[in-house]
């Protein structure tokens, strides 16, 4: 048991006769897991275990599955509960198992186990079963994961072989990756650094959990390591020795080839005396190649390439050393250049042995004379251990206060038993300096010097921070060499205009020479400038005042900000009160720069202040700077409002006055455009002594004046030196402009308008309007029509035209701002109107028109412009609208669906003196066009109006359409009119006009219309009546109007299947052919609706004829009818089949009918009715005879078999034995094959056989005919035939 099992006190039940032993162990922990339980007895015990709290089941624990078990032993029984976990989810949760005991019917006692706790442990992620490796799979990382119940009891170990992997075992590192949330997982790494072949063996994750249930499991991987190494250096044996190198490959096998080559790439083979390859040594795993390079020379020293291919085919893998020969070295390597005041430099010996000792020489000789003591204050020399690992020894030689004579050579020689190795270092002393670490700019330029020592010269180059500098013509960078004097030589770097962002920063010289070497030396470069600027920023010398108060600013942008800063004014500081001179500072913090601002105010600035100003910026480290600005008086005085009229005035000069202590040199204006023009400069007036200014001015004539002329002006007097003084003065341009909408001279009759605009362009404060000097009143005079938002000032008025209208109409507008307030006033054009009498000749004329006929309307207007132009027009007011609609084209009125209702036609006619004459007609009259008429007439703003003529129409508003209608329906026509009074309506056929039926008539008024509706009624219609066309006629007295032929349809049964066929057992079909689609036409024609075919609904139904009792029957009463789906084609006939299942010979000669319902629409014209078609009969097919010539013929004798058979056509007869599928030859034979021949529906079938035999043994011989209709529609009959011996011919002995 691998859990353990402790036996319990013996518990008894109330009969003392059964004790139990169960664990007693709390939790398991590991798979298998198995629960057993021992009760032993007399009575049989039973027992329940509860999972997870539950009775088990497997609708309870669906995804628990342990096996269940008891068995007996003696008086015991013992019950066992057994769970494979290897199947359960890594993300099990712990769950409870235990057990209740009981006895039947012996106790009502039950005993419960102790209750135990699973636990899942297991390996989450195992190692795999084997695994190889390689030097390209280096780092080779193996993971490991298990679970358990905590992971506190969990610890995860390693061994490799038999090792145990610890912090002693090399090339193998262990990390723990266990996810700190999780509670019952830990994961381990395990990495191996170096491919070894102590690595080609089992290597085990094992998870070992302690405590009171402590237990390990383990995880295995076979590990096969492949690979090959070689020492990272290896050296010759002496100064004359061999060079040998080893390549050890490991692997389960030896390797296919080993080669070799050197750092060229060439194949090494053995060549005698040079080099030569041993054959392959192998220990266990191991297999060590070796190259010997015979007595090496320093050419032999370099990288020698290893090539495993260890499998054939594969790609080699290459393993390098470095092949050194016994020797010393300088590193840094010769030549060495000096640029300190102390220098180190290094001799390494390289070589099996460890050297006896090292001695250093100030020479290329190791002469005495040259040896260096190490007792030397100049020299230290210091010797480290032998490297066993690099089998190399460092010394090293530091040399103090180096100067240009130090330089040349330097030799250092090692002793060994065998060799002396030695080797010379060449060493160059250079040094390049710059005066100070830091260089200051105040006077706008930068000079730096570099000063180097040394023994040659070189090529010298100067950077800003990391750009190189260059000095070419013209620019503002000047590069001086100098030249190489007694070792030493100073450069220069001069630059010019500089500022602090573009030019502080550091500075560096570097020297280079032939020999690859280079120095640098660098400086700071601090750069501190001042400026006077305006308020942007711009640098500006001189500043004109041109009021009474001068600002001044000065700039310093420099590396920090300032201690102080003092203003003077001619040599004098000026001192600052806080109210009449005013001084103020800020700094604003730049990237890479500070700019440190000083502000001045002197107030009550006047023509004697003129001077020059100095700003001083005072440091601490006494490198200050300073700038000047002259301050120059200036005023320009002139009329600051200019207005101009331009309805009047077409030009303006603008004047303009500078003071100032001398003359300008030029005066310029610029336009409101921003463009710029020069102007009339007038000559300088000197004043009257030294503190008071002169005068001169100047002028600009500004030509064609108009809206756009208006805006700033400003005047500019450019003085001596550059320097400008401006004023601005504003035009203002305005113009009334008056529009009327009957032109500035309005002829106008009484009662029509006139609309006056005014607009003042770039806008005014107010307009009024005029007639002649009164001033017009809103809402009294005229009305104000609103119009839309404009930059410009616009008023526009509407007024109707009376008898007092006639005079002079004009706008005025005023015109200040805040600007210029003075008030302006201007007037626009005047609008001229005068006054006509208006009214036609003669009115359209009211009158009574048919529908379909056409008429005409005349009006006669007076034309007192005789051939000037005239614009006619004619409108139209229906009954529903509210106001006359012009007719539009010439003459014609559309509706909202923009069709034309009525078709007009125009005409005038100018050619009576004074007068002019139109006339409308109107072609196709109907009720659209009712209603009323006017003309009108217009010269531009002059127009004359009509009265209203009226025009009665009378018409047939809705004619007949055509009809259709089930035959033995009832169909009916309507005839509408509409007019001033009810109409006599009467219908006729086409054919021959006669009038047909009786009409019944109906009236309805509707205000002055009287709708008058006559129907035709035709009852019974037979199919004959089908295609007659008729007509209706409307009359007023002696007037009327026709409507079009219409057209009268009959839908009828078109056919059906009058007799139809069928066996007995079989199905047989009915078919009934009806008309479905309207027709238009007696051509066939579709009845269209939206342009789709119209078809007529109908329900179908069946009857049979019942001869029980003579009378027709619904074919529902019988299941064995079915009426089928009705199918209707695209020529609009539908078919409804009826078919009647399992006939019987009793359904010969049974009667059935079919009965078309068509459903009236009303919306299309169709009339309904039911109609029934003729009678159609069913016909049984079968066999009605089948007979033979003879039944008893003799041996030898001919008989014919005759079959006669019913149906529609006629059937494949086929004469078969009886058992056979043929004609059986054993008693007969064929004479003559089967003829059939047809009567009306008898068919029948003759087959002529020869007896062969007696058959009376077999009873007879059956004969079968099958008469096939085809369709799998098969009927049969027998006849036996019974063949005798003609006795006769019976010989007897």
């Amino acid at each position: 048991d691998e859990h353990g099992k402790t036996s319990a006190s013996p518990q008894k039940s109330d009969v003392n006769s059964n004790v139990f032993t169960l664990s007693t162990m709390d939790t398991v922990y590991y798979s298998p897991t198995s629960i057993e339980v021992t009760v032993e007895g007399r009575y049989e015990p039973q027992i329940i275990w509860f999972i997870g709290g539950q009775a088990y089941s497997s609708q309870n624990n669906p995804h628990l599955t342990p096996t269940i078990s008891s068995a007996w032993s003696g008086s015991k029984k013992t019950f066992n509960l057994a769970f494979d976990m290897s199947g359960f989810e890594i993300s099990m949760s712990p769950f409870t198992v235990r057990g209740t005991v009981s006895f039947g019917d012996a106790t009502d006692s039950t005993f419960d186990t102790v209750t135990t706790n699973i636990y899942k442990r297991e390996f989450v992620e195992s190692l795999p079963a084997s695994t190889t490796f390689r030097n390209a799979d280096i780092p080779k990382e193996f993971l490991c994961s298990a679970l358990g119940e905590v992971k506190e009891l969990l610890t995860l170990s390693w061994k490799i072989g038999d090792v145990l992997v610890d912090d002693e075992v090399e090339h193998v590192t262990l990390t723990d990756e266990s996810d700190s949330s999780s509670t019952t997982t830990k994961i381990s790494k395990l990495t191996i650094t170096t491919n070894k072949p102590t690595f080609d063996a089992q290597f085990k994750c094992i998870a070992t959990w302690s405590g009171l249930n402590g237990k390990s499991i383990e995880s295995t991987s076979d590990v096969n390591a492949v690979g090959v190494a070689v020492d990272e250096y290896t050296f010759s044996t002496g100064s004359s020795g061999d060079g040998v190198i080893s390549c050890v490959v490991w692997g389960d096998s030896p390797p296919h080839s080993v080669t070799w080559s050197n750092e060229r790439g060439d194949a090494i083979t053995n060549q005698p005396d040079e080099t030569e390859i041993a054959d392959s040594i192998t220990e266990g795993i191991t297999y060590t190649h070796t190259l010997t390079v015979k007595k090496m020379t320093f050419g032999d020293q370099g990288k020698y390439t290893c090539s495993v291919v260890f499998v054939e085919n594969e790609t080699p893998v290459n393993v390098v050393t470095t092949l050194n020969k016994l020797s010393a070295s300088f590193e840094p390597a010769t030549p060495y250049f000096v640029h300190e005041k102390t220098v180190q430099f290094s001799c390494v010996y390289n070589g099996l042995d460890d050297p006896q000792k090292i001695e250093w020489f100030r020479s290329s000789t190791d002469d005495a004379e040259n040896l260096i003591s190490n007792s030397d204050a100049k020299y230290t020399i210091t010797t480290g251990n032998f490297n066993e690992a690099s089998r190399t020894k460092t010394s090293v030689i530091t040399v103090e206060n180096v100067e240009v004579t130090d330089s040349g050579d330097y030799t250092c020689k090692w002793t060994t038993e065998n060799f002396n190795p030695k080797s010379t270092m060449v060493v160059s002393v250079r040094l390049l300096t710059t005066p100070s670490t830091t260089v200051y700019s105040t006077d706008g330029s930068i000079k730096i010097t570099c000063n180097y020592e040394g023994t040659t010269s070189g090529t010298m180059e100067w950077y800003y921070n990391s750009q190189k500098l260059e000095d070419a013509a013209d620019d503002a960078i000047t590069i001086n060499p100098g030249s190489l004097q007694s070792n030493a030589q100073q450069y220069t770097l001069t630059i010019t205009d500089v500022t602090p962002p573009e030019n502080a920063g550091s500075y560096s010289c570097v020297l280079s020479f032939t020999d690859g070497d280079s120095l640098r030396a660098s400086t700071e470069v601090v750069v501190r400038k001042s400026s006077s600027v305006d308020r942007a920023g711009t640098a500006e010398s001189t500043i004109v005042v041109t009021g009474d108060e001068l600002s001044a600013r000065c700039l310093m942008e420099g590396d920090k900000v300032p201690s102080g800063v003092t203003w003077t004014k001619g040599g004098d500081n000026i001192v600052f009160d806080g109210s009449t001179k005013i001084e103020n500072t800020n700094t604003k913090q730049l990237e890479s720069s500070v700019k440190f601002f000083s502000n001045i105010t002197i107030k009550s600035f006047d023509f004697a202040d003129e001077d020059s100003y100095i700003c001083s910026f005072i440091f601490g480290d006494g490198n200050n700077v300073q700038s000047t600005i002259e301050v120059v008086s200036a005023k320009i005085t002139n009329n600051e409002c200019e207005f101009v009229d331009i309805r009047t005035e077409t030009s303006k000069t603008l004047t303009c006055a500078y003071h100032g202590s001398s003359a300008a040199t030029a005066v310029s204006f610029t336009l409101p455009d921003d463009s710029v023009v020069a102007g009339v400069l007038a000559e300088f007036s000197a004043g009257g002594d030294a503190s008071t200014a002169g005068s001169q001015t100047g002028s600009y004539a500004v030509s064609s004046v108009s809206e756009a002329s208006s805006g700033s002006y400003k005047c500019t007097f450019t003085l001596t030196g550059g320097k400008t003084v401006e004023f601005i003065q504003r035009l203002t341009a305005r113009k009334a402009v008056i529009e009327s909408s009957a032109g500035l001279n309005a002829n106008l009759i009484v009662q029509s308008s006139i609309t006056l605009t005014c607009t003042v362009a770039s806008g005014a404060r107010s307009l009024d309007w005029y007639k002649g000097a009164v001033k017009l009143i809103e809402e009294q005079d005229y009305e104000r029509i609103k119009v839309s938002e404009s930059d410009d000032l616009v008023s526009k008025i509407t007024f109707d035209i009376a008898d007092d209208s006639a005079g002079s109409y004009t706008c005025r507008a005023v015109q200040y701002d805040d600007f210029c307030p003075t008030e302006e006033t201007f007037d626009s054009e005047p609008v001229a109107v005068s006054i006509i009498a208006a009214a036609p000749i003669t009115n359209p004329a009211s009158a009574t028109a048919y529908g379909g006929a056409s008429h005409v309307f005349e009006c006669v207007f007076p034309n007192p412009f005789g051939a000037d132009y005239n614009e006619i027009t004619w409108s139209f007011k229906s009954a529903g609208d509210s106001v006359a609609r012009p007719m539009i084209g010439n003459g014609d009125v559309y509706n909202d669906q923009n069709e034309r209702v009525i078709d007009g036609t125009k005409a005038s006619d100018s050619s009576v003196a004074n007068e002019i004459s139109t006339t409308l007609t109107i072609g196709s009259v109907n009720s659209d066009a009712a209603g009323e008429y006017i003309c009108s007439i217009k010269w531009g703003t002059i127009s004359i109006k009509s009265a209203a003529a009226t025009l009665t129409v009378r018409e047939i508003s809705s004619p007949p359409e055509t009809t259709n209608v089930a035959k033995g329906g009832e169909a009916k026509f309507t005839c509408k009119t509409s007019g001033d009074s009810a109409a006599l309506i009467t219908f006729h056929k086409t054919i021959s006009d006669e009038s047909v039926g009786t009409v019944v008539v109906t009236e309805a008024t509707s205000g002055d219309i009287v709708t008058t509706t006559g129907i035709l009624t035709i009852a019974g219609v037979t199919a004959a009546e089908h295609g007659i066309e008729y007509y209706c006629k409307a009359a007023w007295g002696e007037n009327g109007v026709e409507s079009g032929n219409v057209f009268l349809s009959v839908l009828d049964i078109t056919s059906s299947t009058e007799t139809v066929w069928g066996l007995a057992g079989n199905v047989a079909e009915f078919k009934c052919y009806s008309d479905a689609l309207l027709k238009a036409n007696a051509n066939g024609d579709p009845y269209l609706v939206n342009k789709q075919k119209t078809y007529a609904d109908a329900q179908i139904s069946w009857e049979f004829f019942d001869t029980s009792d003579t009378s027709w029957k619904s074919t529902a009463s019988n299941s064995r009818f079915v009426v089928k789906t009705t199918m209707r084609s695209d020529d609009g006939v539908s078919l409804s089949p009826m078919s009647l299942n399992n006939l019987e010979e009793g359904d010969n000669d049974l009667k059935v009918r079919c009965n078309i319902a068509y459903q009236t629409d009303a919306a299309n014209n169709f009339y309904g009715g039911t109609v029934t078609s003729g009678e159609l009969t069913m016909k049984i097919g079968s066999i009605t005879s089948f007979t033979s010539s003879k039944s008893d013929p003799l041996v030898g004798e001919t008989i014919t078999l005759t079959c006669t058979a019913t149906g529609e056509t006629a059937p494949t007869f086929s004469f078969t034995t009886r058992g056979k599928n043929n004609f059986d030859t054993t008693f007969f034979k064929l004479v003559k094959a089967a003829t059939v021949t047809s009567v009306d529906s008898v068919h029948t079938a003759e087959y002529t056989t020869e007896t062969l035999r007696v058959n009376t043994m077999i009873n007879g011989q059956v004969f079968n005919c099958l008469a096939d209709y085809g369709s799998a529609q098969k009927t049969e009959k027998e006849l036996t035939v019974t063949t005798y011996f003609n006795c006769a011919d019976v010989t007897w002995k």
